[in-house]
């Protein structure tokens, strides 16, 4: 049971490919309690950033 991801170390940090995530205008304050980033890793090990958790791996969403 285990994935392979691509990344890349860069001035010793590591990058998934996953950078972004984009939310609604006015939702920043939401988002800052933020301490985890969900992916979805396809089978070339390319990631995609889906989600962001928080320190107890909830995911953050939004009412709207």
């Amino acid at each position: 049971n285990e994935l392979v991801i691509r990344y890349k170390i860069i001035n010793r940090r590591l990058f998934l490919g996953a950078e972004s995530f984009f939310f609604e205008e006015g939702q920043d304050t939401l988002y800052q309690k933020a301490v985890y980033g969900g992916l979805k890793v396809d089978d070339k090990g390319q990631s995609l950033l889906v989600g962001l958790y928080d320190e107890d791996f909830h995911l953050i969403q939004s009412d709207k």
